[in-house]
C-alpha cells in the first residue's frame, strides 16, 4: 500500500536543498534580504521550518535564468 503525503508539508532548513535546490546559507540570505521569500514557521521551541507550499509558490514566481549568450 502506497503511503500518502499529508498536508501541510514542512521543510527544515537542512532539507531546503532537496525541496527547491538552494543551499541553507542561500535560504537564510534570502530570508534576510528578500521580502518576498517565505518566512520560517515556529513549530516548537527550537524547531522552525518552511511550508513547502510557500516555497513552491515563491519558486514558481521566480524568473527563469537568462541562458542566451550575449554576442
Amino acid at each position: 500500500m502506497a503511503s500518502k503525503l499529508i498536508e501541510p508539508i514542512f521543510i527544515s532548513p537542512s532539507e531546503i536543498h532537496h525541496a527547491i535546490g538552494i543551499s541553507r546559507s542561500n535560504a537564510y540570505s534570502l530570508l534576510k534580504n528578500d521580502p518576498s521569500f517565505p518566512k520560517l514557521k515556529k513549530l516548537s521551541p527550537g524547531r522552525t521550518a518552511w511550508l513547502f507550499s510557500d516555497l513552491r509558490a515563491w519558486a514558481a514566481k521566480r524568473p527563469d535564468a537568462d541562458t542566451t549568450e550575449q554576442t
